[in-house]
């Protein structure tokens, strides 16, 4: 009985026009009994999901949700902000890190070639792709100093071995070994406890002159 006047009274635009009106105006007071204040809650319930208290047209109960928290390791890797891509090194503070490694794993070694250090003599321009590196070195000991081919004694970018010479006199040499690279790139020879990059803004090698024959009259 208490549900059907619960809905007659929804019906009835005059009684139930507006929020205003509270839910329980649609409960009767069955009686002061315990069995009577049980039945009042039950129907309230029933009155209340029935949507009882709200017009017709009305929507569903808005539903308050609070912020969205997702503490995902790939949750949070997809929201945030991308980091910027890591800048390499530059090649000759790579080859200098090296040099400093190779002397801590070979104490010894670096010991018998720290006397000596690429120079460079000079670059010439070949054509604008194509240059030519030319090195020489220095031994600052009295005597002459053998490196072979290798971690003291090498060329960068690859191969190793371009010619070098591996037995180096006192004193300073130049131009003891020629080395083509790309212009746009370059090339660093890596002697003792040194490294000695080129490319084509080292200094130009001096223009050749041209050989003039005398005829004799």
């Amino acid at each position: 009985m208490l549900i059907n006047a619960c809905a007659r009274r929804q019906q009835s635009p005059s009684i139930m026009t507006t929020h205003a009106k509270s839910n329980f105006e649609c409960l009767t007071n069955p009686g002061k009994s315990a069995r009577g204040r049980f039945a009042i809650g039950a129907i309230a319930l029933l009155a209340l999901g029935s949507g009882c208290g709200r017009t017709k047209g009305d929507g569903p109960s808005p539903v308050v949700q609070g912020p969205r928290t997702d503490a995902s390791p790939d949750a949070q890797a997809a929201h945030a902000e991308p980091r910027a891509p890591r800048i390499p090194d530059p090649v000759d503070v790579i080859l200098k890190r090296e040099i400093t490694r190779a002397a801590t794993l070979n104490p010894a070694g670096f010991e018998k070639v720290k006397a000596l250090r690429p120079v460079l003599t000079c670059v010439e321009t070949v054509s604008e792709t194509e240059g030519v590196a030319r090195f020489g070195y220095a031994n600052e000991s009295a005597a002459e100093v053998e490196v072979p081919v290798g971690v003291f004694n090498r060329f960068w970018p690859p191969p190793i071995g371009q010619g070098q010479p591996t037995k180096f006199a006192p004193g300073t040499k130049v131009g003891v070994v020629k080395v083509p690279f790309k212009t746009a790139s370059s090339v660093a020879w890596v002697l003792g406890r040194e490294m000695q990059m080129a490319d084509v803004h080292s200094p130009a090698c001096p223009a050749k002159k041209p050989i003039t024959r005398r005829h004799k009259s």
